[in-house]
């Protein structure tokens, strides 16, 4: 939604085209492929199960990781990630856990311990000035 409001922030007259970027596009398509199976209710279901906890951590030079039980997994950086912000690099764990282990936690709670408060703030808030952790936001909500 950030991008979207930074947008029409920038709208000067009404009558006028605005010409969208493609990370816009990409926010809109998020939006539309969201609201199709949006309940108007709420964004996350009423869980009733017990729930996990799930550690994660990374290293501005190494690499990342993350623990679930006795699961776990690492990633070293390699390519464009080496020079990411570490709060992107804190978010790429839990991200993978996701992908890794997320078909596990349908309808639970899961709880992800992450030590680097910017990250905090933008999961839990769904938003960031970040291009890279917005991307990795709607990678989360998908």
């Amino acid at each position: 939604v950030r991008r979207l409001i930074e947008l029409l922030s920038t709208v000067v007259d009404a009558k006028r085209w605005i010409r969208l970027s493609a990370a816009t596009r990409s926010d809109l398509q998020w939006w539309s492929h969201f609201l199709e199976g949006w309940n108007g209710v709420a964004m996350l279901p009423r869980v009733v199960e017990a729930g996990f906890e799930v550690h994660s951590d990374a290293s501005g030079a190494w690499g990342c990781g993350a623990y679930w039980g006795s699961r776990w997994l690492w990633w070293e950086w390699q390519g464009p990630s080496v020079s990411w912000d570490i709060s992107a690099k804190e978010l790429l764990p839990i991200l993978y856990a996701l992908v890794m282990w997320g078909s596990h936690w349908r309808g639970r709670v899961v709880v992800f311990h992450c030590d680097n408060m910017a990250v905090v703030s933008v999961v839990n808030t769904g938003s960031s000035r970040d291009s890279t952790l917005m991307h990795m936001l709607r990678c989360l909500g998908s």
